[in-house]
């Protein structure tokens, strides 16, 4: 029989495992004295339950029971519920090295003084939402050297107990509030070899006194708000191996001489419209960089750029190539377009696209010049299956010629072409790209209809075409999963098919400006998701995309589709904007729209509709400013034969009719309201803009991202 008393590891990492009780059961895990024999866990020393995501421990006594526990992992587990975290694992003597990264904890003990960990040494407490100034706790743990606390809320400043830890060699405030400025006293922890305080709040200048830390390999600061020059004395740091100044507001030189003795460095950040470089045009770098970020460089002036043939990553942003550099650069394509990641947006780039080779795997060079036909780049035959492209950005340039050469990219999973020149029919191709997640066409010159080609893309889950000029009718097998479908501002004609009522997982829907006929389908209410893609540069970068962040939004405005508003539309409960005006819809409103309560934009104008405004629309909280509700209700009311509450003059029976020009009396805005409703009369086109206006006044995160989606994609 299994004893368990001999077992010095459980690893139980990256399972399903459901709930730990204080009571715990043979359903779940359980460390029960009456389950596996005689249950003693007493000499385990190695418990790792980190990657069960779906598990939730609510009471942290059971542990006492591994009382010579030495290695605990609980990442990725929910221990919200668990208030006394603290004081149950300073119970565990033996205790080296803690794991507790994303588990939803929220209170950090800010004012407890001290914590009995005597052996700790390593404590991850990452990517938790702990909103306090730094606990004093953790600067009494003399025998820790490596204190992650990235991904909080600690705000606060760098308290002077941190000299306690004495042995800190990795100290990681990553994406906090921290602020005020970087301590020069930092430079007394000799041992540090890792300091990452990026994306913080740190003001005034990276200290000097940094170049005395011999031993440091990894050197972030970005994303903060640093001023003043980049210290010289960084460059005496003979084992940095990263060197990460981005996204501040430093100024000053930056020459070789912030370069003299870093050998080992590989990667290299430096983003500051404020730098002046100033690099002798000779000087060969003594080191080898695999990644590059510059940003607002003068490319002229770094000449030494062209000696490192082994990026894997590059980017470089809103900078200048003077014309000999420009071509210099194009013709180095087996030198810096051989990375795995090239990012070169906003560089006034002129000319033909660049060819790639096989380890490319992102490339995004938007908002340049380049002009000509995706051929050069996209009908390489060397490249033929052997591509591994999967994120191409080419958006708002000059380009004018499509291509029909996809099939050789089927690794492709985002592709944006939109703000192009781009004129004729989408290529048949294109259905070729079966791993395609997003696709970007918009604001370009296509015409013709949309290929049965496409059908093939099952994976696809954005498709915009938005701002071309594609005809016909919209194909009734379009989509699979598509959860974002934009055609607004084409010229499709027909009906809306019944087809796009499968698309349960719709989020977006656009078909705004087109020529679209016949009534609104009644089965919308079908789609029913909650969520939407956002992909990030950094998702992409780490091959993955995650929905998040867009609104639910239905728009199909500036058509000609007449009818009823159908009733099942009211059960979209999810939905937040709706914009049926420009259209031919009339009878009224339906009573159950205040069923819709997730509404923040709602805009009917420029229809035939009549009757009482129902009553249930007080329950749409989201349209949040009382002045808003008015003016909308007034608006729509001037332009529509729409009657009762919140107008004074109330319905006729059953018999819909109009009201007078006033708000309720209760309204203590009315009268500023019904005066610039009487400067408005004529100007009758402009009311409808403001209903939209009005509509976006609110600052809510899901507009801003919705309105970036419907200007640049994802």
């Amino acid at each position: 029989m299994w004893d368990p008393s001999v077992l010095p590891r459980l690893n139980l990492s990256n399972n399903d495992f459901k709930v730990i009780h204080s009571s715990l059961d043979r359903k779940n895990l359980s460390l029960d004295n009456n389950t596996y024999g005689k249950g003693n866990f007493s000499d385990v020393v190695h418990l790792d339950l980190s990657g069960n995501e779906n598990l939730v421990i609510d009471d942290l006594k059971w542990l006492l029971r591994l009382s010579s526990l030495e290695y605990l992992n609980f990442d990725f587990i929910d221990l919200r519920k668990e208030n006394h975290w603290l004081q149950m694992l300073t119970m565990l003597p033996s205790l080296s090295e803690l794991h507790l990264s994303s588990c939803l904890l929220e209170n950090a003990n800010p004012s407890l003084q001290y914590a009995n960990f005597t052996s700790l040494e390593y404590l991850d407490l990452s990517d938790n939402d702990f909103f306090s100034e730094l606990p004093n706790w953790l600067f009494n743990l003399s025998g820790l050297y490596h204190l992650n606390l990235g991904e909080n809320r600690f705000h606060g400043l760098i308290p002077e107990t941190l000299l306690n830890l004495r042995n800190l060699q990795v100290l990681i405030l990553q994406n906090n509030k921290v602020s005020r400025t970087i301590p020069n006293w930092l430079c007394q922890l000799g041992g540090l070899n890792k300091l990452d305080f990026s994306w913080n709040l740190f003001t005034s200048s990276i200290p000097i006194t940094l170049g005395n830390l011999s031993l440091l390999t990894i050197l972030s600061v970005a994303n903060n708000n640093l001023t003043d020059s980049l210290p010289e004395s960084l460059g005496q740091l003979s084992n940095l191996e990263v060197l990460d100044v981005g996204e501040n507001s430093l100024s000053g030189i930056v020459s070789h001489r912030n370069f003299v003795k870093l050998s080992k460095l590989s990667y290299l950040s430096l983003d500051s419209p404020l730098f002046i470089f100033d690099f002798d045009p000779h000087w060969i770098p003594p080191f080898a960089l695999q990644r590059l970020g510059l940003s607002y460089a003068n490319l002229n002036l770094v000449p030494w750029l062209y000696t490192h043939t082994s990026l894997n990553y590059l980017s470089i942003t809103n900078s200048l190539f003077a014309i000999k550099y420009r071509e210099i650069f194009w013709n180095m394509t087996n030198m810096l377009l051989n990375s795995e990641v090239i990012w070169l947006k906003g560089n006034g780039l002129k000319g033909g696209l660049p060819t790639l080779t096989s380890n490319v795997n992102i490339l995004g060079i938007s908002d340049n010049y380049l002009f000509g036909s995706l051929a050069p780049l996209l009908c390489n035959k060397k490249m033929n299956s052997k591509s591994n492209l999967q994120y191409l950005n080419i958006f708002n340039n000059s380009l004018s010629q499509v291509t029909d050469c996809w099939k050789n990219w089927k690794s492709l999973v985002h592709v944006d072409i939109g703000r192009n020149n781009l004129t004729g029919v989408i290529p048949h191709s294109m259905g070729s790209l079966l791993n395609i997640f997003s696709l970007h066409l918009d604001h370009n010159n296509f015409h013709g209809e949309i290929p049965l080609s496409l059908k093939n893309c099952k994976k696809m889950m954005i498709l915009n075409l938005g701002e071309n000029k594609f005809s016909r009718s919209i194909p009734n097998w379009i989509g699979h999963d598509v959860k974002a479908l934009r055609l607004r501002s084409n010229e499709f004609r027909g009906v809306i098919p019944l087809q796009i009522c499968q698309l349960s997982s719709l989020i977006v829907l656009d078909l705004a400006n087109n020529k679209l006929s016949g009534t609104i389908p009644q089965c919308l209410n079908n789609i029913t998701s909650k969520v939407l893609i956002n992909a990030s540069k950094s998702d992409i970068l780490g091959n993955e995309l995650y929905y998040k962040d867009y609104a639910h939004v239905i728009d199909l405005s500036n058509n000609h589709l007449f009818g009823k508003i159908p009733l099942e539309v009211c059960k979209l409960a999810t939905l937040q904007s709706l914009n049926l005006s420009h259209n031919q819809l009339m009878g009224t409103i339906p009573k159950e729209i205040g069923n819709m309560k997730q509404l923040e934009s709602l805009n009917f104008s420029n229809n035939t509709l009549s009757g009482e405004i129902p009553k249930s629309m007080s329950a749409l909280t989201f349209l949040e400013e009382p002045n808003f509700k008015a003016l909308m209700i007034l608006v729509t009311w001037a332009i529509l034969k729409l009657c009762g509450a919140p107008l004074i003059k109330k319905c006729n029976c059953d018999k819909a009719c109009v009201g007078d020009t006033k708000l309720m009396a209760n309204d203590e805005n009315g009268s500023d309201l019904l005066e610039w409703f009487y400067m408005g009369m004529g100007v009758g086109f402009a009311i409808s803009f403001l209903i939209v206006f009005c509509s976006l006044l609110f600052n809510r995160t899901w507009r801003h991202n919705y309105f970036k989606f419907l200007d640049d994609g994802v």
